[in-house]
């Protein structure tokens, strides 16, 4: 800003002029002088201290947008931890839940080969363990109270105890195919026997893979 002067030897002058004395004149420039500095002073002291308080202003405002923007994302990532932590006990419960079933429901299918009368609650032992190491992603579940096989959904194939055979089945949910070479169209999905051997037991493996594929 550009310095704004007083002159006061024209003031001097003018009041020299109107008849008053000199010194007295001069006096009165004096004063003046000294206080339109002193107004200036003032207003130029008033305009720094403007600045100064924009500038803190600006400086505050800032500082207290980046603590807003912190508190925020802090905010942000306690959320999203607590949805992954809830998503986690979620998927570890229905996980929980899911192997109790199925020990469950083996559970039950163990206790009904148990209730066989012998021979056939050995041979029942034996076709359980052959049909789940045939094919490990069959779950055992109780079916119409036999024992029963599954993959995800309906039940595949199944066995029970009959009054003089060991009954062994396919239900219409499996992939039945008439057998290569056969004079007939017959599919057969039923079979009775009274032991297991090694012939009958890979005959019976053979099965519930194809029947399952």
């Amino acid at each position: 800003m550009a310095a704004i002067v007083f002159d006061t030897h024209a003031l001097v002058k003018e009041l020299t002029h109107a008849g008053m004395p000199e010194e007295q004149a001069e006096v009165l420039a004096r004063s003046q002088a000294a206080l339109i500095d002193g107004k200036l002073a003032a207003k130029q002291d008033l305009k720094e201290l403007e600045l100064r308080l924009k500038h803190d202003l600006t400086l505050r405002l800032g500082s207290m947008m980046v603590v807003a923007i912190g508190v925020v994302a802090a905010l942000v990532k306690l959320l999203l931890c607590a949805l992954l932590a809830a998503r986690d006990r979620a998927w570890s419960n229905t996980m929980a839940s899911k192997a109790k079933k199925k020990a469950d429901d083996e559970a039950a299918v163990l206790e009904k080969i148990a209730a066989m009368p012998e021979p056939f609650r050995e041979m029942g032992e034996r076709l359980h363990a052959l049909i789940k190491q045939s094919v490990p992603e069959l779950n055992p579940r109780v079916w119409y109270g036999m024992p029963g096989y599954a993959l995800v959904g309906p039940v595949l194939c199944f066995f029970r105890a009959d009054d003089r055979y060991m009954t062994f089945g396919l239900t219409e949910k499996v992939n039945l195919s008439v057998e290569k070479d056969a004079p007939d169209r017959l599919m057969g999905c039923a079979w009775f026997f009274t032991e297991l051997d090694d012939a009958t037991e890979a005959r019976l493996a053979d099965i519930v893979r194809k029947a399952t594929a």
